[in-house]
């Protein structure tokens, strides 16, 4: 509210669109934006005067947090007759990672960004799973690690 003012119109500007192109809209409005980043936002003000008040703020879109996490099916087995045990790891991460890095702790990993990994063991040994998440601003997070009992 501009005192003893009577306004006329608001224009924005929301600083994510490449034109920079006002939009014309009331005193409040919802905007959402897209990505993360730091935004200037431009409001006008016009009267019926024909003043225009103008004023700028900076906002800050952070991603998602981040939370690796996931479980595994089995973690004993037994090659037996067959030679190979099956693990199928699921996730339970929150957030919206663009990486993800599956160390399966045999000397093999996977980028798979599906909630369910299955991983085939060969060999017997203890081997310690991992998971890592990267998001598009460069955060990781890391699962608590896991480890896989493989018994002839």
């Amino acid at each position: 509210m501009i005192p003893g003012k009577e306004i006329s119109g608001f224009e924005w500007v929301f600083g994510d669109d490449a034109q920079g192109a006002p939009r014309q809209a009331g005193s409040q409005v919802h905007y959402t934006f897209d990505n993360p980043g730091t935004y200037a936002v431009h409001l006008n003000v016009f009267t019926t005067t024909g003043e225009k008040f103008s004023e700028s703020k900076t906002i800050v879109v952070r991603p998602p947090a981040l939370n690796a996490c996931f479980t595994a099916s089995r973690t004993s087995g037994s090659l037996g007759e067959k030679g190979v045990v099956g693990v199928r790891f699921e996730s339970c991460s929150t957030g919206n990672p663009t990486g993800v890095l599956w160390d399966f702790g045999d000397g093999s990993q996977g980028d798979d960004k599906s909630p369910v990994v299955v991983h085939t063991y060969e060999k017997t040994g203890k081997f310690k799973v991992t998971l890592s998440l990267k998001n598009a601003i460069g955060t990781q997070s890391f699962a608590e690690p896991l480890t896989i009992t493989i018994t002839p």
